[in-house]
């Protein structure tokens, strides 16, 4: 959890991950899975703030919590200001009729002794 007034977007924190040196991948996992019918819509809104290009995905499970697959929605590039997107999951979820809930997922990959990457996330919400 970031805190400091000069990084977070809004009110008092925001999320962050930090690549450098031989940590170069990043990939984090909703605690929550969610049922989201393939024929719904469903749309990740999100506020960001990057220095590389990362990835927000879906991990799809069926019965039993057996995994299904895991396939990535949208690249979306460094943007060193605050932003805001919608990331359409509903084409992914489609992908996977029999899944019963998924999990989101967001990931970063980083160069081996490049400059360090940042990834800042505020404000997530699943709209469905």
């Amino acid at each position: 959890l970031i805190t400091d007034k000069n990084i977070v977007f809004e009110k008092n924190g925001c999320g962050g991950v930090f690549l450098s040196g031989n940590n170069i991948l990043y990939q984090g996992v909703t605690c929550n899975k969610y049922a989201l019918p393939s024929h719904y819509k469903a749309f990740l809104e999100l506020n960001y703030k990057c220095n590389k290009s990362f990835v927000v995905g879906i991990i799809a499970y069926g019965s039993s919590n057996m995994l299904l697959g895991q396939i990535p929605s949208k690249e979306i590039s460094a943007e060193e200001t605050w932003s805001k997107i919608y990331v359409n999951l509903s084409d992914v979820i489609s992908l996977f009729p029999t899944a019963t809930n998924f999990a989101i997922y967001f990931a970063m990959l980083n160069n081996i002794n490049s400059t360090p990457a940042y990834l800042y996330l505020d404000n997530i919400k699943l709209l469905h």
